[in-house]
């Protein structure tokens, strides 16, 4: 009789050594590649989500307050519309209506900063429009409304430019205007990057509005038919236009980011 152990009859190899250095080598290769994709797409992805949820909150505001007031044309804005534009009565102004026409409607906890510079919250560099020009200094004084996911609201007014009898061009007081910085001091401050502009204007049909332009016709403000060519340009220009370009793209950032 035979004897003997049993044998295996095949084995399993191991990688060596120089084929896992090349392994991990292709692998940080193409980690190194996809990486910068991946984080600038996650960022894409929070601005949006912020963006869309201030404007929710914007929006809802107004419509919560016309419930209360009725249509913003008639609401107690007798002291302001159409009156002549000056810094102290316009601050004053805007003070009465964020206290009456905003914060009561703000679901979310907030913090009202009634008369404090961008320094004052935080800020170490101004807010810029996207060619490089200033929206807001380090020293400017606003009102800033900020939300409890750290997004700050300045609340500034827009005015429309008439020349009287004498041919002197005068501004007068004629809406809202709204600087979104979805994340506050530590971002870039830059519009069209973490910076966004909307407003109403007090018309008829008067509602929250990603910033554009329009024509008053009847008391009903008729904003400007952009293709999206004009929308993509205004905004990589200055930033003005890319709140408008991201909603009309179906909240997506589809532009030089």
């Amino acid at each position: 009789m035979r004897g003997g152990g049993n044998r295996l009859s095949s084995y399993n190899k191991g990688f060596t050594l120089a084929e896992v250095l090349i392994t991990l080598g292709i692998i940080g290769v193409v980690a190194a590649m996809t990486m910068p994709v991946l984080i600038a797409n996650h960022k894409k992805n929070v601005a949006v989500t912020k963006l869309k949820r201030s404007y929710n909150i914007l929006s809802n505001v107004f419509v919560r307050a016309q419930v209360n007031y009725g249509d913003i044309i008639n609401w107690d804005l007798s002291s302001s519309r159409g009156v002549e534009h000056e810094a102290e009565s316009t601050r004053k102004i805007l003070d009465t209506f964020i206290k009456k026409f905003v914060l009561p409607y703000l679901a979310d906890g907030y913090t009202y900063n009634d008369n404090m510079t961008l320094s004052d919250l935080g800020y170490k560099t101004k807010i810029l429009y996207r060619n490089g020009s200033s929206l807001l200094n380090l020293t400017n004084q606003r009102q800033s409304i900020r939300l409890q996911d750290g997004t700050y609201i300045f609340v500034y007014n827009t005015v429309t430019q008439i020349p009287n009898d004498a041919g002197e061009i005068k501004q007068y007081f004629s809406g809202i205007l709204f600087i979104i910085d979805i994340d506050g001091p530590k971002g870039n401050n830059i519009v069209g990057k973490d910076v966004f502009l909307g407003g109403i204007y007090f018309v008829n049909n008067a509602k929250f509005i990603f910033y554009c332009n329009g024509t008053v016709k009847n008391n009903n403000f008729i904003p400007q038919d952009y293709t999206r060519d004009e929308l993509l340009q205004g905004c990589e220009t200055d930033g003005r236009f890319c709140g408008s370009l991201i909603q009309s793209d179906g909240w997506q950032i589809n532009y030089n980011y």
